[in-house]
């Protein structure tokens, strides 16, 4: 035994029981050792022992040194067996394993190369086998290099694990890298243009001026296009601006620029804010229109524009709107007195007193002034002033509405200032507006009807429908009150409807029951006519009662013509074409004109109870009473005089082949129930 080997090593080495045997052993910490053992016999063959003799082929640095240099599996073939060898199966060396037959025919016997696959130890190996030579040229032994298959896969699959590993760390490196640069050189920019957008939609243009710095090509002329198309905008804007806030026809602010000054300010809080209106109403500017037409109209209002600012001109705290047609309004900011608010109304009325000149027309103009202001008592009154110190635009303008109806209905051309007691005035039309509401819902309408009698026939020959308002808590309420609220508040239509259907109805049912044909005149508004659906409505009412149109008769007054002519015309004209009869009503109480008679499709004349009050006593009365019976004789209109109460009136109107009365001399208006009543007893007698 040499001391070098390994006791382990040596004791390994068995001898066969019938000869000798050479093995080979390794070890990591001594390398790879052949060993000889050979039994020891007796004289009788037995084995009584053994030899063994050991010698170190290779150290293990040597054959690290091989794996080192072939990066794979190795081995240095003596003859056909291993001798130095990387190859480790459960932990040991397989040193001393034989050649493949197949290698060890083509190698040693051949001294060929071999290179190809087979299985080495049971797993599939890529092998090269290369002969060694002796001095001879004989091969004695071989140098191989083989990798496992099964490795190679499990390099592979551990390769692209690792290939995937570094992929993903890199991939997540890259997208932090690139997203901070997409967020900072796309996503931010384009965030920006977007939320830039959306805040052109909702005008506000203060983002533009901190346009981030572009890092492109692209978004710079992006910003850039946009930077331009919102400059655009902004002019547009103020185009817009300046033509909405402004009277195309005289060049004034108008009344939405009004609002936008004044509409969210407190008059209370701010006493150099406004305090005064002058609400400016030119008088009968329709009828001038009627007269001269609308280009007259226009230059008129430009000169009426034109005067009055010439007059505010030196006053900084006075600003001048036309809000309306012929409605202007003088706002003034600051202090007053009711001593200075009285000399500028005086003031303005007296520019009206020239003539303008207008073409070759020269017209004379008056205008009504109603004037309002704040009671901004500057802590005079209260600490605070929050009662009756909170107007606001809305209340201004209530209140001079409130003064300039009240100029309007004392005569016009003149002013008045306003007085609280319209207020009163003002709560009072707006209670009624409610209450008028709930009477429409509540079935406190009632129609009365005022029969029409026939002189030729000597009998009656019709009725007029009227509206009655029997209010729970105060009775009966005159219409007088109650029509003007109801066309304020555009309740006239729902209203109007209702009388239509109802006095339908009734003269449907009277005619059936007393097997006559009178007709029902049932009085229309200005509004009613006007509105869009006004035909539908009357359609609607004669459907619903099955009544024939001719039973029905429409009332119209002078009032409509003051609008328009054509549309007045249009809408009578179909009517007449459905065989309802029409009516002018109040005939010669206001600018009566004989065109209405020639162009108009007016079937009945309704002279006014006014003229016909004295026409006893009174030969021009009298005059114009024949006059007019004539001239609606001569054009074919049938004539009801309204408002006889005596017996001589009855003479002289009968004398005159007027057609209908009407009056107290025959009959008040009476209730459905009445008109009953009536005609049984004249069935009677």
């Amino acid at each position: 035994m040499n001391e070098c080997i390994e006791p382990d090593l040596i004791s390994k080495a068995y001898p066969t029981s019938e000869d000798y045997q050479i093995t080979y052993k390794s070890s990591e910490a001594s390398g790879i050792y052949m060993i000889y053992a050979s039994p020891i016999k007796d004289e009788n063959n037995r084995s009584i022992g053994c030899i063994r003799v050991g010698i170190q082929l290779a150290n293990q640095s040597f054959v690290d040194n091989i794996k080192g240099i072939t990066g794979s599996d190795a081995t240095i073939f003596s003859g056909n067996k291993r001798f130095v060898t990387t190859i480790r199966r459960d932990g040991i060396y397989q040193t001393g394993t034989p050649m493949n037959t197949k290698v060890q025919e083509a190698i040693l016997q051949k001294g060929l190369n071999y290179t190809g696959k087979m299985d080495i130890l049971g797993e599939p190996y890529i092998v090269s086998y290369l002969p060694i030579f002796d001095s001879e040229g004989f091969p004695i032994g071989a140098f191989f290099v083989g990798k496992s298959i099964t490795e190679l896969h499990v390099f592979r699959i551990k390769l692209i694990g690792y290939i995937s590993v570094l992929g993903i760390l890199l991939l997540v490196i890259f997208y932090s890298i690139s997203k901070r640069w997409v967020v900072k050189n796309i996503s931010d920019p384009v965030y920006w243009v977007s939320n830039s957008m959306k805040e052109i939609t909702e005008e506000d243009y203060h983002n533009f001026d901190h346009m981030p710095k572009p890092r492109s090509t692209e978004l710079e002329t992006l910003q850039s296009s946009m930077k331009i198309m919102v400059n655009s905008i902004l002019d547009e804007k103020k185009k817009l601006k300046t033509v909405a806030y402004v009277d195309h026809l005289t060049g004034l602010p108008n009344r939405a620029a009004l609002y936008h000054k004044y509409k969210d300010i407190s008059m209370s809080r701010n006493k150099h804010t406004l305090s005064v209106i002058y609400y400016l109403d030119l008088d009968n500017l329709k009828y001038i229109n009627h007269l001269f037409g609308q280009a007259v109209v226009d230059d008129l209002l430009h000169q009426v524009a034109m005067l009055l600012s010439e007059y505010i001109k030196t006053y900084q705290d006075h600003q001048i709107y036309r809000i309306a047609g012929d409605e202007f309004i003088i706002c003034k900011e600051g202090g007053y007195s009711h001593e200075e608010l009285a000399n500028t109304s005086k003031n303005i009325l007296a520019l009206f007193e020239k003539n303008f000149i207008v073409e070759q027309y020269s017209i004379s103009m008056t205008a009504s002034i109603g004037v309002s202001y704040t009671s901004y008592c500057q802590g005079a009154q209260c600490d605070i002033c929050e009662a009756d110190c909170k107007d606001t635009l809305e209340t201004l303008f209530k209140k001079a509405e409130a003064a300039i109806n009240q100029v309007k209905a004392t005569g016009k051309n003149n002013f008045i200032l306003f007085d609280p007691i319209m207020n009163e005035q003002i709560q009072k039309k707006a209670l009624m507006q409610q209450e008028l509401k709930a009477a429409l819902q509540n079935d406190e309408l009632l129609l009365f009807y005022q029969p029409k009698y026939n002189i030729k026939k000597d009998c009656y020959d019709g009725f007029e429908a009227l509206i009655r308002w029997k209010h729970p808590e105060r009775g009966f309420v005159s219409p007088l009150e109650f029509i003007s609220v109801a066309e304020e508040s555009n309740l006239i239509n729902e209203i109007g409807a209702w009388v239509l259907e109802n006095a339908c109805m009734f003269i449907k049912e009277f005619n059936q029951r007393y097997q006559k044909d009178f007709n029902v005149a049932v009085n229309v508004s200005v509004i009613q006519l006007f509105s869009d659906s006004f035909e539908e409505t009357v359609c609607n009412a004669l459907e619903k009662s099955q009544l024939d149109p001719i039973y029905l008769e429409l009332e119209i007054t002078e009032s409509v013509f003051a609008n328009s002519m054509d549309i007045v015309n249009e809408k009578l004209n179909f009517f007449r074409e459905k065989n309802i009869t029409i009516a002018l009503d109040d005939f010669g109480t206001g600018y009566s004109s004989l065109t209405y008679l020639k162009t108009l499709p007016i079937t009945t004349l309704k002279l006014d109870k006014t003229f016909v009050d004295d026409i006893a006593m009174n030969d021009v009365s009298l005059t114009i009473v024949e006059s007019v019976i004539q001239i609606g004789k001569s054009t074919g209109l049938k004539i009801v005089v309204e408002g006889v109460e005596t017996v001589e009136q009855l003479r002289i109107l009968s004398s005159l082949q007027c057609d209908y009365i009407q009056g107290y001399y025959f009959s008040k208006p009476i209730s459905v129930d009445c008109v009953h009543t009536l005609f049984k007893k004249a069935a009677v007698n």
